[in-house]
């Protein structure tokens, strides 16, 4: 009995030690800034210093249009915070460093592996804030990556699904290092070279910026259109849509890799928008079926993803 207990105090106070070494490590500036890891991973850090995450927080201060729940993305000393005793816009220090996406606490014996990848990028690259902000017509979207390859989100755009969605890391094809980069030898594992990353963006740039050129002229002729109107017209509501679709499809930015049949699917549906109210002419918009026809190998050669994604993710447990 008195060995139990004693077995007992033991465990209590080894958690409550590794407990408080893991408060001490989230809290120490050492370690949210990413020097205390920089001691013994110098070239990750070397390269993590040269990416976006690296200047999230300085691009989103920079942006002019910056709140502070925004840090939840662009600031990991934001991230570890209590609630109570987050920092703002103007007292946050650090940008997304090694601790907005791993968990670990190598001084407290904890691991620093992240589990579930594609989970956690997508708790910051999606556009609805986790589900919490749908993307209404006339909001400008912001990176909508989860949605992207869910397939959802989109304003009245019907669920198309990536056929990339079962491989479940984004990893297998953001290769570069701490980069995430994505490679063309990446795509080929899968593809075979079936498709390339600048075929896809052959058929999708061009669309996108014809949408953006048909858009912008027609917010400059309508100057007196109200965004925050209680009453709009019907052409007002078709440019809202578009514009909406147009945001979601750009800053995804893939440029139609991530999932070329739902950015097909919002493109249709933004031009079909704009050309039933006479905002725009067909011939403006060079959005037809026969992409469809020009991608079937790329199509194809999405058939075998599933599978090797299952075969990746069995051979990871």
């Amino acid at each position: 009995m008195k060995s139990s207990r004693i077995f007992m105090v033991l465990f209590i106070s080894a958690m409550l030690f590794l407990l408080a070494g893991g408060l001490v490590f989230a809290q120490d500036p050492a370690a949210i800034s990413g020097e205390k890891c920089k001691g013994c991973h110098g070239d990750i850090h070397a390269e993590w210093a040269t990416t976006r995450h690296a200047a999230a927080l300085k691009t989103l201060v920079d942006s002019g249009h910056a709140q502070d729940f925004c840090l939840a993305c662009h600031s990991t000393d934001y991230i570890l915070a209590p609630q109570g005793s987050k920092p703002t816009v103007q007292t946050a220090q650090y940008a997304l460093t090694c601790l907005a996406c791993h968990p670990g606490d190598h001084t407290a014996g904890g691991s620093a592996k992240i589990e579930n990848i594609f989970d956690t990028c997508t708790k910051c690259h999606n556009g609805t804030s986790g589900g919490t902000r749908p993307i209404l017509p006339g909001s400008e979207a912001h990176h909508p990556m989860k949605e992207m390859f869910m397939g959802e989100g989109a304003p009245e755009v019907s669920g198309v699904p990536s056929p990339h969605l079962p491989v479940k890391d984004c990893t297998n094809c953001h290769v570069e290092g701490h980069k995430y980069t994505a490679t063309q030898a990446a795509c080929d594992k899968c593809h075979g070279g079936k498709k390339t990353i600048e075929a896809v963006h052959k058929e999708v740039l061009p669309k996108l910026d014809a949408l953006k050129a048909v858009l912008d002229q027609i917010k400059a002729a309508h100057p007196d259109w109200n965004p925050q109107a209680q009453t709009k017209g019907d052409d007002q509501k078709a440019y809202e849509l578009a514009y909406t679709l147009y945001t979601f499809a750009a800053s995804e930015g893939s440029g139609g890799v991530h999932n070329y049949d739902y950015t097909y699917a919002i493109l249709a549906k933004a031009k079909d928008a704009l050309v039933k109210v006479g905002l725009a002419a067909p011939e403006a918009l060079p959005i037809t079926g026969a992409e469809l026809v020009n991608l079937w190998p790329y199509l194809a050669g999405l058939a075998g993803v599933a599978l090797v994604g299952v075969g990746i993710r069995k051979r990871m447990k």
